[in-house]
């Protein structure tokens, strides 16, 4: 899944290239690549992240486990809240500053192109409701 979304990355990231010389950059199809390339980089931090998680999860869940002498599947359930409070702690604290600047450009590309698309809106104009 990871690889997927890194050839997305690629794929967009070489498509808007492209349209912003081609086309200029408050082109509709510019603008779209650059809120499609924005979209792909949050979707991989976003799986990323969710994959940490998962792991630090499981590890807890061994540690309680352990810790508790717990041998049933049925019993461990209980523990289970407890285990992701604590891999939720250890998630929002040991952020990667790799993940935050992904993050960041994913934000700004998505910000971006909806600023650009605000200011230079094309298509057809569309009048005003007029009620009878």
């Amino acid at each position: 899944r990871m690889q997927l979304n890194e050839s997305a990355i690629e794929y967009f990231d070489e498509s808007h290239r492209i349209r912003l010389s081609e086309l200029g950059p408050d082109h509709p199809h510019t603008i779209a690549s650059r809120s499609q390339l924005g979209s792909a980089m949050a979707a991989a931090v976003v799986a990323e992240r969710k994959g940490r998680i998962g792991g630090l999860v499981e590890a807890e869940l061994r540690r309680l486990k352990r810790s508790k002498d717990v041998g049933d599947a049925k019993q461990m359930e209980t523990y289970v809240p407890e285990a992701i409070a604590r891999a939720a702690a250890k998630s929002t604290s040991g952020g990667s500053k790799l993940t935050r600047r992904r993050w960041e450009a994913a934000e700004e590309h998505l910000r971006g192109a909806l600023e650009t698309a605000v200011e230079n809106p094309r298509g057809e104009s569309v009048g005003p409701l007029v009620f009878m």
